[in-house]
């Protein structure tokens, strides 16, 4: 978490505290903050934004958390088309909580379904079963199968992974470009 910088500053009547960026008036007691009103957003866009992307999440209730909370200070376009592993999401999911957004438990599991399905990178050979079955959208019969295979032999492309009962091709096809082996 960031510390606050602050340089006291003599004003008439009180202190003046100038903050990164912010200003604290403080008088008899009162903290008065002038702080930089947060961007607009556009709801109506960043809603289309979010839809758009979600080419495997049909759950409106994702969507919804996912504009809710990760819209409320910064646009979409911060993280929509910026793949990143499940461990990189983790990161982000950290930062955020540092710089104070507060999800519910609910909303926790509909944003991380979310970014799972739709924006999360997986290497086939290397992700925990749980990321596969997730991405995948297979149960973990078809993960510990996916699991046990690559132990054995490497996958080596899309086709090599559809022999795997229980694999979707309609899937796989909406993951590409989020697939690695």
């Amino acid at each position: 978490m960031r510390s606050l910088h602050c340089i006291p500053r003599p004003l008439k009547g009180g202190r003046v505290l100038v903050c990164l960026g912010a200003t604290f008036l403080l008088s008899a007691g009162a903290v008065l903050a002038q702080v930089p009103a947060p961007p607009a957003i556009d709801k109506g866009k960043e809603e289309a934004a979010l839809k758009a992307a979600a080419s495997l999440d049909d759950n409106p209730a994702d969507m919804q958390a996912v504009l809710d909370v990760c819209t409320r200070c910064h646009s979409a376009s911060q993280f929509l088309g910026k793949l990143r592993t499940s461990d990189g999401w983790e990161q982000i999911y950290s930062l955020m909580a540092s710089n104070g957004a507060r999800p519910t438990e609910q909303q926790i599991d509909q944003i991380v379904r979310y970014f799972q399905l739709n924006l999360t990178l997986v290497n086939v050979n290397s992700a925990t079963g749980e990321e596969l079955a997730a991405t995948l959208q297979t149960g973990a019969d078809t993960a510990t199968a996916i699991v046990m295979r690559r132990a054995q032999k490497p996958f080596t492309d899309v086709d090599d992974l559809a022999t795997i009962k229980g694999v979707d091709r309609k899937v796989l096809a909406r993951l590409k470009g989020r697939l690695q082996f």
